[in-house]
């Protein structure tokens, strides 16, 4: 039986046959439309609190707690049960009400765990997921299964995007490939190894990139072009000198070492190319400790 505390909605259904209803009926002959109002207000009572046995004077005060105490007694509207007032007309309201706010809860969790999924696949792969209402339920039964995928999703992402396969080179590591057949549960169980940290990584790159922008070898301001006598030293101190901006994929070298572009004859697509091999190396070997 449903408890009236969990009512959260301020109101009931009311049917409009009440009136042609037999009890309701016998109880407007008798008691006429005072009667009738005072059934109604022990309905609306009964929606919030239990009513028991002596405690009928809460409905309307004192004065009509007798005629209150025949409305709960004489017109088989209510019964009784451990001392307490029973309407089967109540329990179905609370229980259908009950079960709607189940359905709002869980369709609001729904919502707010998919959009979790949506903001985690934009942190790892850089743009939003392509699911079909099929593959959104699948994940969602995924989260019941495994309580602690809401909280691991850009660790799980991260695993997926850093996936291959020896005997299939044409892998696309998608949310899509997850949720196909039973690759999600393989993967939060270790078959493809152990989660990696999607964090970890994250502040890697960021401390990194702080150093990519932290000049390297010699100062700036005592550094001397005419010093350095060979090439190799020269796409040596220019790398180590240098920033590349991913998302306007731009090349920039500190100022100070510039001149060894044109001393050198050095290509700048060559220099892009070493330096971006080189944060690639930088960045496997960070996935591989």
């Amino acid at each position: 039986m449903a408890k009236v505390s969990e009512i959260i909605e301020p109101y009931f259904s009311h049917d409009i046959a009440s009136r042609q209803d037999r009890d309701i009926i016998l109880l407007l002959d008798e008691m006429g439309y005072e009667g009738y109002g005072l059934f109604w207000a022990v309905v609306e009572f009964m929606h919030r609190n239990k009513l028991r046995v002596g405690e009928e004077r809460l409905i309307a005060g004192k004065d009509y707690a007798e005629k209150v105490k025949h409305i709960l007694n004489d017109f088989e509207l209510f019964r009784i049960e451990d001392g307490e007032y029973i309407s089967d007309r109540i329990l179905r309201n609370i229980n259908k009400q009950t079960e709607k706010s189940k359905k709002a809860s869980a369709a609001a969790q729904a919502k707010w765990t998919l959009s979790a999924l949506k903001s985690a696949y934009i942190d790892v792969f850089g743009q939003e997921p392509c699911l079909t209402d099929e593959e959104g339920k699948i994940f969602l039964k995924y989260t019941d299964k495994f309580p602690n995928l809401k909280d691991r999703l850009c660790d799980v992402l991260y695993t997926v995007q850093k996936l291959k396969f020896d005997n299939n080179k044409d892998f696309t590591p998608t949310i899509n490939w997850l949720l196909e057949g039973t690759n999600l549960t393989k993967l939060m169980n270790g078959a493809y190894g152990e989660l990696k940290n999607w964090q970890a990584h994250k502040d890697w790159l960021a401390k990194k990139e702080q150093e990519n922008n932290q000049p390297r070898g010699l100062s700036d301001e005592g550094f001397d072009i005419d010093s350095v006598g060979s090439k190799p030293d020269a796409i040596e101190l220019v790398l180590n000198n240098s920033t590349y901006v991913k998302a306007k994929n731009s090349f920039i070298v500190n100022p100070a070492y510039a001149g060894l572009i044109d001393k050198f004859d050095l290509s700048k697509t060559e220099l892009r190319k070493m330096k971006l091999e080189r944060l690639s190396e930088q960045e496997q070997e960070s996935q591989d400790a």
